[in-house]
């Protein structure tokens, strides 16, 4: 029960016993598809999920490993070295971990002064 309220639904069809169907409406019924694997390592993306994550021909998707569990989502368009590209002329100079250490220290002491 705590589990549902969080957005977690235990799912024991492939026979593990830790894994979850995850959800983001608590009042939502998890709705599920299947897909077949091709020889070559492909699947098809149900027609309902392309229209709800919009992808089309050429779009990407991304795999992320949670624990036991893999996410398949929408790829982001942009990656964070191309926001960073398009914002800054210059690359960053490179720090060492101390450097980044000092940095974070200096600018707490700055910002949390008291007079």
């Amino acid at each position: 029960v705590r589990a549902a309220a969080a957005g977690i639904l235990p799912y024991h069809g492939n026979g593990r016993e830790n894994s979850y169907v995850w959800y983001r409406d608590e009042d939502a019924k998890v709705k599920r598809t299947e897909s077949k694997i091709t020889a070559q390592g492909q699947v098809s993306v149900p027609a309902r999920i392309r229209r709800r994550l919009g992808l089309t021909p050429g779009s990407k998707i991304e795999w992320c490993e949670v624990g036991n569990d893999v996410i398949v989502r929408r790829a982001s368009k942009y990656s964070s070295r191309d926001i960073h590209e398009a914002v800054f002329d210059t690359p960053p100079q490179r720090r060492s971990v101390a450097e980044m250490d000092e940095g974070i220290r200096s600018r707490t002491r700055r910002t949390h002064a008291r007079d």
